[in-house]
């Protein structure tokens, strides 16, 4: 869907997003917003995917510690997904050192994390 809608997308799955990624929301909650987010990042521009994600890149990076293994998953595949389609969004000096410093905590992680 993504792919057909482009940069429209953004705005509503955002909004979506902010609701289940916060503190105090449930495991499910954080699983189906990574999803969202993780689903909408083969249609937009490169350059609307970096503006909206460049500011919230370190409080998903938080998500690796949750305490719920589901979450750990499905963060490390959305990096995964940031790493295939818009690298120079991690790449940068700013955040790629705590980028890999979390990916190789994460190798460390249950099996299924890793």
């Amino acid at each position: 869907m993504a792919q057909n809608i482009g940069n429209e997308i953004i705005s509503d799955v955002l909004e979506f997003v902010s609701m289940k990624i916060k503190e105090g929301c449930t495991w499910k909650d954080k699983y189906t917003g990574l999803l969202a987010l993780g689903a909408i990042l083969e249609g937009p521009s490169q350059e609307n995917i970096k503006t909206v994600l460049t500011p919230a890149v370190v409080k998903l990076l938080e998500l690796f510690d949750d305490e719920c293994r589901k979450v750990r998953e499905t963060v490390a595949w959305f990096f995964s997904k940031i790493a295939q389609n818009h690298a120079d969004l991690i790449g940068t000096q700013d955040l790629f050192p705590e980028v890999y410093e979390r990916v190789l905590k994460g190798l460390k992680d249950e099996t299924r994390v890793a």
